[in-house]
């Protein structure tokens, strides 16, 4: 299913279990996810004319007033245009203590689109990518209630099977011998498949959810890293490809590869053909 549809559908009961959420977005009216809800909730659904940098400060004020709040960015271009304020603002929450900043940015991703490499390092919040639009209102719940500034980057379409594991979460949803493919928010599906079509030729790979793209879950990535010496970064996840290397490096038997979701397959072979 469609991700802004599993969104549209699943936030009147977010915003009636939760009193003190608000939406907030550039054109909260026209998008898909938020369509005819301003007036089943009035003054929670806000809509402002402003530059995303001006979006992030409203926002903000409004969590440091007590408020949790869900920004709706327009896309990765807008997530690099706020990176430094972001990380300014992280920096301070960061030196303060016992008050919780309830913000959480909602980023679509198109097919085809990616982030600018190492931006997840820069914006100084977790970043966590949507694997599977049925796992929207579990995630989104569970970012709300850490009580810090982190992204979510959600897929435009996000469909597939039922993924098990706790969402958000690093997770192994896929094992083999011969090389670890790491992929994050939709392309894990192509990653799955790309999985089986090598099986079929003889070849076993994990399929590994990073879980935090900023602060991955090293211990399972490097780990199976580690076991196989051959790694494949897809799309997204290239950005912990620098973590992941670091504490993986003795271990590998090939460069570590970095590709497109339709490229994993021929990396894989290019990993093990080194």
């Amino acid at each position: 299913m469609n991700t802004g549809v599993v969104v549209h559908r699943s936030l009147p009961a977010l915003l009636a279990e939760r009193p003190a959420l608000i939406v907030l977005g550039e054109a909260q009216g026209l998008s898909p996810a938020t369509a005819g809800l301003a007036a089943a909730f009035p003054g929670r659904l806000l809509g402002l004319p402003a530059a995303d940098a001006t979006l992030l400060g409203v926002a903000t004020g409004l969590a440091l007033g007590g408020k949790q709040v869900l920004v709706e960015l327009s896309g990765p271009a807008s997530l690099a245009a706020i990176a430094p304020a972001l990380a300014a603002e992280a920096a301070r929450f960061a030196r303060a203590e016992g008050f919780a900043l309830s913000l959480v940015l909602r980023v679509p991703l198109s097919p085809g689109e990616a982030l600018p490499a190492g931006l997840t390092a820069a914006l100084g919040v977790d970043v966590y990518a949507l694997a599977r639009a049925s796992e929207w209102p579990q995630l989104i719940r569970a970012l709300l209630d850490k009580g810090q500034p982190v992204v979510l980057i959600e897929a435009v379409s996000a469909e597939g099977p039922e993924l098990g594991g706790q969402p958000g979460a690093g997770r192994s949803l896929r094992s083999g011998a011969d090389a670890t493919v790491i992929a994050a928010g939709g392309d894990l599906t192509l990653a799955l498949e790309a999985a089986e079509a090598l099986s079929v030729e003889g070849v076993e790979v994990d399929v590994l959810d990073p879980g935090n793209l900023r602060a991955p879950a090293l211990s399972l990535l490097a780990g199976r890293v580690n076991e196989t010496g051959h790694v494949v970064y897809v799309g997204l996840a290239a950005q912990v490809a620098e973590s992941v290397n670091a504490a993986a490096f003795l271990r590998l038997e090939s460069p570590p590869q970095v590709c497109a979701p339709e490229g994993i397959a021929s990396a894989v072979r290019a990993a093990l053909a080194y």
